[in-house]
């Protein structure tokens, strides 16, 4: 089934941009959240769960099912994908799914002026942090 891609830059409404693709299109939306609890929390403990959240290199550590979570999520995606359409955001999805026949990776972008502007809205915070913000990002 066809996969849609999404990567974004903070403040270039990529987020909202899947969210409307996602329901024009009538595919499921998965987020880094939403891999995190549905396919991954299963195989953690409270810890594990908290450094998923936390470090991406936690996602070579091995889980109770004796694959990385990374493995796991792959295969659960690729899973997904065999049965329905997916639009997935972020989470490395278009490395994942860059041999996929079927699937289409997009980056979503914005001028910087208006991606400050809209982080400094979103958090409420100075410009200087805005600033701060976007650069750690990016």
């Amino acid at each position: 089934m066809p996969v849609l891609t999404i990567s974004r830059q903070p403040g270039s409404l990529g987020d909202e941009i899947a969210v409307a693709l996602s329901s024009k299109l009538g595919w499921q939306l998965l987020t880094r959240q939403k891999i995190l609890d549905e396919y991954l929390k299963p195989f953690t403990n409270d810890q594990q769960y908290i450094l998923l959240k936390e470090s991406s290199r936690f996602y070579r550590e091995k889980g109770s099912n004796g694959l990385s979570f990374l493995e796991t999520a792959t295969q659960k995606l690729y899973d997904l994908c065999e049965k329905e359409s997916a639009i997935i955001v972020g989470f490395g999805s278009h490395l994942i799914f860059e041999n996929y026949p079927e699937s289409l990776s997009i980056r979503i972008v914005a001028p910087d002026e208006i991606r400050l502007d809209r982080i400094k809205q979103q958090f409420r915070v100075s410009v200087e942090e805005a600033k701060r913000i976007m650069k750690t990002a990016d």
